[in-house]
């Protein structure tokens, strides 16, 4: 900048840059926002948008881009993907009433992490920011996350540093605070996370820490958090909330009660398994087909299919909770055409929960209160669909029976698909016997001045009268007409014609049911006790939906400052602007209407230009000029004159297009304030159809898929019978072949053996995926199954490596078996997938060895284990090991090919068939022919060996070629196990080098010289 001569308005632009050195500053000039210096080049290059000059003439120019300021969100979602931070500074006074340079300042900081605009966001996946702190004195830590964009929260506590990385990288934050100096582990940057450094001080301090959360949560005292023994989860909240304040500029009160995890009521899942088994993303990164969550997402709403992501990531750990979705789904599975009801009337729901988010924190357009409008319409549909059970046919005129029905109408153009152009609150469970995260009665939060938010089902208990919101006698809204008059009003989407019976406020009758049933009508005996008792507490907003039907045009303009929102009937001034604004021009014609009249001249026009406004203009010979027309303009051949009623006529026009935004403006900001003070109760009707989305999705997906419901239970035994992969078959369609499998305390580590591309894979982690499947309350893809409470599955599955992190695949392999043999229990379910097959044979097959070995013999019992394996040899492990097993995919061999049954039997393969897999893969036929004479020479030369040392016996099938394992099967035909270990070795094992000194090591090596060997004096 050496050289730039600065204007008053870049300095202030400067000033203002200083203070957001990390940002890029987004500078209100007018209709755009502009960008400088170095922002602008940055903004060019990345929103491919002309870099111009301020001053192209110059020695030294000023790089300049810009947006236009009605367009930005386009252009900030884009630099929000790529990690860019913004900082929008809009002008906070009136140009018009400014004396000099317009005050300009900061009133949003944009991060990746705390935007809510849905050009920014997915419609079904969270968006969560997050904050780590570790007390390296205390050997404790937590980790908070939040998603700002819909107000849920929660954390971990954990003395496990390790564990909340883990969790770190399995929540996948758009942002990760971590305090100055504290380095994260490789793999959180080789994961991909967006890490931003705060200061620890003050912001992760914990007093502050307290206070801010005791603010923002309306409480007083941590204990209600369950979090006052948790100093170092309390400092990453109080992080959180820094963060918030500091860029949102303001108080933040819109998050939900604070629900820490319970890691004792919910399966766990780690980040490594949730990418073996596919769950959300492929094994090569991509969403979508492919996944878990591609095939079983069957919600509607954005704020079902964001539920059903959590439910997949932490899955119930108690029956209690398993049992009561179960239930719910097996209604809507059962009663087709109640399924049907409750989709459609779901179709008109839009994201409440992010709706609400805006509307509270002043970030909402008035599209929004349109799509809110027809949720809430959409919510009344669904109550009477619901009130209509057992078995009852939706209304005809909820949803038509036209296939081709194309939903309820779009939004200033955007597309019905709420899934792609608008978007879990701290859902906990609706219901008290199916909130199994949540840790119990005593842990209620309440706000100082508000309702009881522990769980959502006292949430969704309706509000009585007096909880409606007050408008101040001070307020535009004191001029609200009392009559519940709606000529204008929009078609009600959905509900065509619905009328509204004079004295209810403009509260709706549903088409087929003239008395709308208040919420203490009983639900239809049929229905299970969770929806049975959302229906007792239903709320349908009735008294908002009337506002908002009164207030907003169907098709509002996208800016608040354009005016053109309110319906006629609305507000009584306004009407008298709307009357001069939008009908001005005809009494302009009026008024020249009369005035040729009076004064004969039927040659007089009106025109309008920018210098002189509205005129009267005649011919030099059109007439003669009456005394009341004023001289403005004298042309070549004609004159224009002013009179004085057009005078004041165009000033009363000038003054109430103004007077009109400022009036729509007022009147929006008050109806804001009225659905802000609601947000409680958006967002718990947001979590009740959240549930019940969920309910009716996974009954659609297990009829379209034929699932069924699971026998869930407190032993360890799994049974499976015609088991399928939902993926595999979601591609495979009809030529899927179903499997048996069971795991009991006879059969708890099963070895499974046969070539590659059998489907060894495909069984593991199908029988992973059930468990998940039973655990979140879904039917399930088999044609019966009993699944033992699961509380861990470790799936570890495939070959690849590690680079960023400098691990070969082999490392990648063995670090994810040291976590499987130290934290799986009794409870787990373990899938491993060829472990041992990235080093030399002898070291594969030994690793492979005590693995098996680690998992069957355990004093509790072994853990219940799929073992896929192409080492044979630890196929004699069966009847050795307690509860080892073996079984092997069917394959047949035909005319020299081979034909795989995709069928699980028991026993052992003969042999991997490696060769002929090898040829079907399009290996060239002379590398296929080699390879099968070497082999050939191979398998001589281990029989040769084997003859040997078995005194030239008759070798046994599936005797294994490495020397040293087993006995020579001409003796007993018995495996023989390597004997008890040396006390020596148990003692070495059992000493920690790190923490002997010098003089204890000699110590010690003089008593086991003298115990082990020898005399320490010869």
């Amino acid at each position: 900048m050496n050289g730039v001569k600065l204007t008053p308005m870049l300095e202030q632009y400067l000033r203002v840059k200083s203070e957001y050195p990390d940002t890029l500053l987004f500078y209100r000039m007018g209709d755009f926002y502009e960008l400088f210096f170095e922002d602008a080049v940055t903004a060019s290059r990345e929103l491919q948008i002309t870099l111009t000059s301020r001053n192209p003439g110059a020695a030294s120019p000023v790089p300049m881009a810009g947006v236009p300021h009605h367009a930005a969100d386009g252009y900030l979602s884009q630099l929000l993907e790529k990690g860019f931070r913004v900082a929008v500074c809009d002008q906070i006074e009136d140009p018009r009433l400014a004396k000099g340079l317009v005050k300009r300042a900061v009133t949003r900081v944009l991060t990746p992490g705390t935007t809510v605009e849905d050009a920014s966001l997915t419609a079904k996946e969270h968006n969560y920011l997050a904050a780590l702190f570790w007390d390296e004195r205390e050997k404790a830590g937590g980790l908070a996350w939040a998603d700002f964009s819909t107000g849920e929260w929660s954390g971990l506590f954990s003395r496990d540093q390790a564990r909340l990385w883990q969790w770190a990288i399995k929540m996948a934050p758009r942002e990760l605070l971590l305090p100055d100096g504290f380095e994260p582990p490789r793999q959180v940057a080789a994961a991909g996370l967006q890490i931003s450094r705060y200061p620890a001080r003050p912001h992760f301090d914990l007093a502050p820490a307290t206070q801010r959360i005791l603010a923002a949560q309306g409480v007083a005292d941590l204990a209600v958090l369950d979090v006052a023994d948790k100093p170092p989860l309390v400092r990453a909240m109080g992080a959180i909330l820094s963060y918030l304040i500091q860029t949102q500029k303001q108080d933040i009160t819109h998050l939900s009660p604070f629900r820490p995890v319970n890691l004792a009521k919910h399966m766990l899942l780690d980040e490594v398994t949730e990418r073996n088994l596919e769950i959300f993303r492929r094994l090569d990164g991509k969403k979508g087909p492919g996944t878990l969550l591609h095939v079983l997402d069957r919600t509607i709403t954005p704020m079902g299919g964001r539920l059903l992501e959590s439910m997949l990531r932490q899955p119930w750990l108690e029956t209690a909770p398993i049992l009561a979705a179960q239930e719910a789904v097996s209604l809507f599975v059962t009663d087709g055409a109640l399924r049907q009801a409750v989709r459609c009337a779901l179709d008109s729901v839009y994201d409440l929960e992010r709706l609400a988010a805006r509307i509270s924190l002043n970030r909402c357009a008035p599209k929004d209160f349109v799509a809110l409008r027809q949720s809430l319409f959409g919510l009344a549909a669904l109550r009477e669909a619901l009130f209509a059970m057992p078995g009852g046919a939706p209304p005809s005129d909820l949803c038509p029976a036209d296939e081709g029905n194309p939903g309820p109408a779009s939004i200033n153009g955007a597309s019905s698909d709420k899934t792609s152009n608008v978007s879990r609150g701290a859902y906990g469970d609706v219901l008290s016997d199916v909130a199994s995260d949540i840790s119990g009665p005593d842990s209620a939060p309440k706000r100082a001045d508000g309702p009881d938010l522990q769980v959502m089902s006292d949430a969704l208990v309706t509000p009585d009268a007096a909880d409606a919101p007050v408008v101040s006698d001070k307020s535009v809204m004191s001029d609200f007409p009392v009559t519940p008059e709606r000529s204008g009003s929009p078609d009600v989407p959905n509900l065509p014609n619905a009328p509204v019976t004079p004295g209810t406020s403009g509260s709706p009758n549903l088409p087929g049911s003239p008395d709308t049933p208040d919420a203490s009508d009983a639900p239809a005996p049929a229905a299970p006790a969770g929806l049975a008792a959302i229906l007792a507490q239903w709320d349908e907003l009735a008294d908002i939906r009337d506002l908002l039907v009164r207030a907003f045009v169907e098709a509002p303009p996208p800016l608040v400052t354009e005016g053109g929102l309110f319906l006629p009937g609305y507000h009584p001034g306004l009407d008298e602007l709307m009357e001069l604004t939008e009908h001005g021009e005809g009494r302009l014609k009026e008024l020249l209407a009369e005035e040729q009249q009076a004064s004969n001249l039927p040659r007089l026009k009106l025109g309008f230009n920018r210098v002189f406004g509205y005129y009267f203009e005649l011919t030099k010979s059109g007439g003669y000029v009456p005394d009341h027309f004023e001289r403005r303009q004298t042309l070549a051949d004609r004159e224009r004159y002013v009179t004085p009623r057009l005078k004041e006529l165009e000033e009363r026009l000038m003054e109430a297009g103004e007077k009109r935004k400022t009036l729509e403006y007022a009147l929006f900001k008050d109806v804001r304030e009225a659905v802000a003070a609601c947000r409680q109760r958006l967002a718990a009707m947001a979590a009740a159809v959240a549930r019940i989305d969920v309910w009716q999705g996974l009954a659609e997906t297990a009829v379209r898929f034929e699932w069924t419901r699971p026998q869930i239970h407190e032993g360890l035994a799994i049974e499976i019978r015609a088991g399928r992969h939902p993926v595999v078959e979601a591609v495979a369609g009809g030529d899927y072949i179903p499997n048996d499998l069971t795991l009991d305390a006879d059969r708890r580590v099963l070895l499974i053996t046969g070539p590659n591309m059998a489907g060894k894979s495909t069984v593991l982690r199908q029988t992973a995926i059930i468990a998940v499947l039973a655990q979140i309350g879904s039917f399930v893809p088999a044609a019966s199954a009993r699944v033992g409470l699961v509380d861990r599955v470790f799936c570890r599955v495939g070959a690849s490596d590690n680079l960023a992190m400098g691990q070969s695949t082999f490392m990648v392999e063995m670090s994810e078996t040291a976590r499987i043999l130290r934290q799986a229990g009794k409870r787990s379910l373990v899938v491993l997938d060829e472990i041992g097959r990235g080093t030399s044979t002898f070291d594969g097959l030994a690793l492979a060895w005590a693995v098996a070995e680690a998992l069957a013999d355990r004093p509790e019992g072994g853990v219940r284990t799929l073992f896929a394996t192409h080492y044979h040899e630890l196929t004699r492990l069966e009847g050795v090991l307690p509860g080892v097993r073996n079984y092997n995919i069917a394959i047949k061999q035909w005319r020299g090919d081979i034909i795989f049954l995709r069928r699980l039997v028991p026993g052992p393969a003969d042999r991997s068939y490696g060769i002929e897999v090898a040829r079907l893969a399009g290996v060239p036929r002379a590398v296929v022919r080699r390879a099968g004479e070497i082999l050939e020479e191979l398998e001589k030369t281990r029989d040769a060996a084997a003859g040997e040392r078995a005194g030239h016996g008759p070798k046994t099938a599936g005797q294994p070629a490495l020397p040293g394992l087993f006995a020579s099967p001409g003796a007993t035909g018995e495996t023989c196990l390597p004997g008890p270990a040396h006390p020596l070795s148990l003692e070495l094992a059992a000493l920690d080098v790190d923490r002997i000194t010098p003089l204890e090591a000699l110590r010690l090596l003089g008593d086991f010289k003298s115990r082990y060997g020898g005399d320490t004096a010869s």
